[in-house]
Order: structure tokens, then C-alpha cells, then sequence
């Protein structure tokens, strides 16, 4: 390899291209050849520079146009996971209503049935206080008179589902009990 500048014999040296000395300067043919390789080498130079910067701006825009991209997916994806959260949340508002409905109607039915049946057991009671109120008054008005009064037995037979085969002795039992004492008592109804 040679170097640059003038070597031994007149000739000028460029790179690896030897230039002979002709009169009045170098020879032209020469010259002219190899400057045309130097155009030629620069014009592949700049092609494959222009090439390089072309593929390097399509690059830039390929990576700006993905991150864009991106940045769209992701906040569609947010929206849609919003919208679908709030869809759910909805649906178990709605639910929740729902349950919260039928419990109320439920807890309503469940009162009315209580209140119902409790209405029944007062009447009832009150039923059976009077039947009994009724009995010692006719029991107290018949030892004063002296007179006789019904027979236990026919007396049980009027209490609503009393059983028949309840002995004279069972009767006074649950009589005595009743009463507290062995003594005539009215038993007062409320109201």
C-alpha cells in the first residue's frame, strides 16, 4: 500500500492509485478516472446514507406510531374495563334491590301472619277467659241459691276442643289451678 504524496520517481500517490507525472501535470486520463471513482464511491456513499436515514426517520416512526397505538389499546382497554366494572356494580345494585325487596315482602307476610295468628290466640284466650268467667259466676250464683249447676262434665263439653274423657277430678284439678285458691274468683278480661 502506498501513501499519499510524492513518492521517489515524480509520481504522485493517492490511496493505492499511483499518478504519473506527465508534461504539465498529471496524467489527465488518470486524473479524470479516478475522480470519477471518487464521485462515484461518494454518490454510493450519500445513496447509502440517504438509504440509512430514510430506513432510521421510518423507524422513529414506526416506534411513535406503536407507542401511540399502545397508549390507544391501553386506554381502550381501561374504558372497557370501566364501563364493565360499572356494568357489574349495576347488576348487583340491581340485585341487591331485588333481595332487599323480597326480604322486606317477606318480613311483611311474616308480620301479617303473626299479627294474624296473635289475633286469634287473644281471641281465643279471651274466649276461654269468659267461658271460665261464665262457669264461677254460674257455680257462685248456684252455692248461694242452693241450686244445682251443669255437671263438670257438661261444662267441660262447652270449652272449644276440650276432650270428653276428662274426669271430675282432672277438671277440678285444672279448676283449682286456675283459680290459684280453692275459692271463687272472677278472672277479669282485658278491655
Amino acid at each position: 500500500m502506498g501513501h499519499n504524496g510524492n513518492n521517489g520517481n515524480g509520481n504522485f500517490e493517492i490511496g493505492d492509485l499511483e499518478f504519473r507525472k506527465v508534461k504539465d501535470g498529471y496524467d489527465e486520463t488518470q486524473v479524470n478516472s479516478y475522480i470519477n471513482e471518487l464521485i462515484a464511491h461518494r454518490d454510493d456513499l450519500i445513496h447509502r446514507t440517504e438509504h440509512l436515514s430514510s430506513l432510521t426517520a421510518l423507524a422513529e416512526r414506526t416506534v411513535s406510531e406503536a407507542d401511540k397505538l399502545a397508549e390507544e389499546i391501553k386506554a381502550k382497554a381501561l374504558d372497557e374495563a370501566k364501563a364493565e366494572a360499572a356494568n357489574i356494580i349495576s347488576q348487583a345494585e340491581a340485585r341487591a334491590e331485588q333481595i332487599e325487596n323480597e326480604a322486606r315482602r317477606l318480613q311483611a307476610e311474616i308480620n301479617d301472619s303473626a299479627n294474624m295468628l296473635l289475633g286469634e290466640l287473644l281471641s281465643g284466650v279471651e274466649n276461654l277467659k269468659q267461658k271460665v268467667n261464665d262457669f264461677q259466676d254460674d257455680k257462685f250464683r248456684a252455692s248461694d241459691r242452693g241450686s244445682t249447676v251443669e255437671t263438670d262434665e257438661e261444662k267441660i263439653s262447652d270449652l272449644p276442643d276440650a276432650p270428653q274423657d276428662i274426669t271430675r277430678q282432672k277438671y277440678q284439678m285444672r279448676l283449682r289451678k286456675l283459680r290459684l285458691v280453692n275459692k271463687p274468683r272472677r278472672i277479669m278480661s282485658p278491655g
